[in-house]
């Protein structure tokens, strides 16, 4: 299935950071070959010259796993505005959009959510729908994405798209193995 044109660019985007993170990985690897075939090097000279090149890569391994996660949140606010763009601008849409938000954050169960989004759309209740499906999203509750993707057809991508970007924002493991030069660059 073809990547949406926000999750395309987004992948890309990722993509290009994590080459330059594995670019680092390898000049540090390099490096510390380099250094432990240095036959001018004493042990500690070698030691010395091993722990400055790891602490430079963390810093810009760090750097960039800073810039993944910005590139992360940027594009799930990108969408979040254009799912709540449907909601309204007004001051009473704000102030209900707000108050339905409270609600939606004190479900705690799937079942308990699924009731409430149920509800809201068969009412027409668009501000509280849209608050549960963000309080779906959060809790990773995807039966209640899809009853409010195929209830609400203009926002469907953009929910699908949030859904699986807030997926890899939360998938710590493959971040870690990607930035891995962090556990042992001390």
């Amino acid at each position: 299935m073809p990547l949406s044109p926000t999750l395309q660019a987004f992948d890309d985007k990722v993509e290009g950071i994590r080459d330059r993170a594995k670019r680092v990985q390898k000049l540090l690897t390099d490096r510390i070959a380099e250094i432990e075939s240095d036959p001018n090097l004493s042990d500690e000279g070698k030691k010395s010259a091993t722990s400055e090149a790891k602490l430079l890569s963390k810093d810009e391994l760090t750097r960039l796993r800073a810039e993944e996660e910005s590139a992360v949140n940027e594009a799930l606010d990108q969408l979040e505005r254009r799912i709540e763009g449907q909601v309204g601008y007004s001051s009473t849409d704000i102030i209900t959009f707000r108050d339905a938000q409270d609600r939606a954050e004190r479900l705690k169960t799937s079942d308990e959510a699924e009731r409430v989004l149920v509800r809201a759309i068969r009412s027409n209740d668009r501000t509280l729908a849209h608050a549960v499906f963000r309080r779906a999203l959060e809790a990773n509750w995807p039966t209640l994405v899809k009853i409010f993707a195929d209830h609400n057809p203009s926002a469907a991508e953009a929910a699908q798209d949030m859904r699986t970007l807030t997926r890899f924002r939360d998938r710590s493991m493959e971040r870690s193995v990607i930035y891995g030069v962090l556990a042992w660059a001390s």
